[in-house]
């Protein structure tokens, strides 16, 4: 541990030492702090602590946070409320509360002076579409990755370059390897744009590259590529030092993932009780990143030493975990994505009724036209009649018209199969629920399991074959035949047994 040291005082204490004190100036001195600062200072305070316990006590992020919102709603100062907002849900989306979260950042987008802000535009954009991908709705995340890098094109400030890199990281999680080898390189290029300095100087919601270093090396490690992998997961934690990230759960977890590949596990069982006091010490909530996954690594390590005593402590505790953890899977993943499509299906139904209205105007409009020549051909009698008949039918077809477009969308919702054919990001939540203990199944196979192998479980378990999930999901034949390769293996489903087959086979019993 003797470089931990050397890290900690590579960095420029400045930053610190001045969040340090405005922290005991606002609360041991609170009557002097407000009385000498305007309002609008005193929100930057408080988002100033918000930012700064980002990635160290995101319950403390989120304290702030509301307090900077309060005060900038009660002042009606809203680029204040939307920065507020901003922090708010940035805090929430890591303690998995995903429905506040998008309710946050919907509240941070609807502020009208967050148009004018361009940084905080794309800052919203890029959380949303992270909870999107959390949620399993892919292609709704493409699209909002896609909107800030538009909002962003031809914007170079130091911010701008650090979302657009922290954009293309995102984009360089893609499970294909050419396309996720492309995105992170465009990401280490905008980084080398970058000082050193202007880096480490900026805002904690901005920086990102342990956890860039630390993919890359997780990313290795799947392609079996142990040398590559233990580079970027050591350069991650030496990093995460100068970005001065006090939880290392993250990269102590991989570090002995890692040494657990290389059949170290000794080295691996050290790595993974640090990370668990990593949780243990710091929120928990925050900071667990596979579930209950490295509590079964623990024990399962614990188990092939014949050390009973632990393996019975931590299998107990796996328990509990994975129980919370599938009970998150299958109500706050699930209801946050619901509340999603009700919006999109609402944004339908309101343009169906913009276009209904329109109709209306122009049957309108005919009808008064086929009036007035009606007028000049028969008596007014025959020509109130007609029309008050020609009225009636009209109106009944406008109500036939949208009664059977309302239907046709709540049909589309219970079209498992056609959502799976158009790849909507519809598919995965009406997936679960048809199937609502499908995922929690699967997971007890293996809790590593992420969204988008549950989503592949899912095409195979309605019948797909391999061309037609290609074809359908838009990937190439062999990126399929791979991702099922590797799904089998984590499912351990024997060479000869069919993964249809099997998946039907094992949900039914």
């Amino acid at each position: 541990m003797k470089h931990k040291n050397n890290e900690i005082n590579s960095i420029t204490p400045s930053p610190v030492f001045k969040l340090f004190f405005v922290f005991i100036f606002l609360f041991l001195f609170p009557e002097r702090a407000y009385s000498q600062h305007s309002d609008e200072k005193r929100i930057d305070s408080l988002l100033q602590l918000a930012d700064y316990f980002l990635d160290r006590n995101y319950s403390q992020s989120l304290s702030y946070s509301i307090k900077a919102a309060k005060i900038a709603e009660t002042e009606k100062n809203s680029i204040k409320k939307a920065w507020s907002y901003f922090y708010m849900a940035k805090s929430l989306i890591a303690l998995k509360n995903y429905k506040k979260c998008l309710h946050y950042i919907d509240k941070s987008l609807h502020e009208e002076a967050v148009h004018d802000d361009v940084i905080l535009l794309a800052l919203n954009h890029l959380l949303k579409s992270s909870l999107y991908d959390r949620l399993g709705i892919q292609k709704e995340t493409l699209t909002v990755t896609r909107n800030v890098l538009q909002l962003l094109e031809d914007k170079t400030s130091l911010e701008a370059l650090l979302i657009k890199a922290k954009t293309y990281y995102y984009l360089s999680l893609d499970e294909d390897y050419a396309t996720s080898d492309k995105n992170a390189a465009i990401c280490r290029s905008l980084l080398n744009q970058i000082s050193e300095k202007d880096y480490l100087g900026a805002k904690r919601i901005y920086l990102f590259k342990s956890y860039f270093y630390n993919a890359r090396g997780e990313i290795f490690m799947e392609r079996k590529k142990l040398d590559s992998a233990q580079y970027y997961l050591e350069k991650a934690y030496r990093y995460s030092f100068k970005e001065n990230f006090i939880p290392k759960s993250t990269f102590l977890e991989s570090l002995g993932t890692l040494y657990l590949k290389k059949g170290n596990r000794a080295k691996a069982l050290e790595l993974y009780l640090k990370t668990m006091h990593e949780i243990d010490r710091y929120d928990k909530n925050s900071f667990a990143k596979n579930g209950p996954g490295l509590l079964k690594n623990i024990y399962s390590i614990y188990d092939s030493m014949g050390d009973k005593k632990n393996y019975n402590f931590y299998y107990h505790r796996y328990r509990i975990a994975n129980e919370q953890f599938t009970h998150h899977l299958n109500t706050e993943v699930l209801m946050t994505a619901d509340t999603v499509l009700e919006t999109k299906i609402l944004e339908h139904q309101n343009k169906i009724q913009e276009q209904t209205k329109i109709l209306v105007v122009v049957i309108i409009l005919a009808m008064l036209v086929l009036g007035g020549i009606f007028y000049y051909h028969f008596k007014a009698q025959q020509k109130k009649d007609l029309l008050i008949t020609h009225r009636e039918t009209t109106l009944l077809e406008t109500e036939q018209k949208a009664t059977a477009l309302s239907l046709k969308v709540d049909d589309a919702l219970n079209k498992v199969i056609d959502a799976a054919k158009n790849n909507l990001q519809e598919f995965w939540p009406m997936f679960q629920k048809l199937y609502p203990d499908f995922s929690g199944k699967i997971l007890s196979v293996n809790p590593d399991i992420k969204t988008s192998e549950l989503v592949l479980c899912a095409y195979a378990f309605l019948g797909f074959t391999t061309k037609d999930i290609a074809v359908y999901t838009f990937k190439a034949v062999q990126t399929v035949k791979n991702n099922k390769h590797n799904l089998r293996k984590r499912l351990q489903i024997p060479p000869k047994q069919d993964l249809n087959v099997w998946l039907r086979n094992f949900y039914q019993n």
